[in-house]
């Protein structure tokens, strides 16, 4: 991870606390949500992993909503 942004600006590091910051901690992430959560993404086709996922945890609740995009992605050496 190089970069976090949230509608453009760097975000208040708090708000990180908890968040994603590999691709393997997105998958992490999403394994950990529970049965009734929902979600649509699109994925890497020549890597397999979400490029952008919308995720409602609580289909039922208000403001439980969040997305994930990953962009610029190179491969590690």
């Amino acid at each position: 991870m190089t970069e976090v942004t949230f509608d453009g600006a760097a975000p208040d590091q708090r708000f990180l606390e908890g968040f994603p910051l590999t691709i393997d901690g997105v998958f992490a992430q999403l394994r950990s949500l529970g049965p009734e959560a929902t979600m649509t993404a699109t994925w890497d086709p020549a890597f397999g992993f979400p490029l952008t996922i919308a995720i409602d945890a609580l289909p039922d609740a208000v403001d439980d909503e969040f997305s994930i995009s990953i962009a610029d992605f190179s491969p590690a050496d």
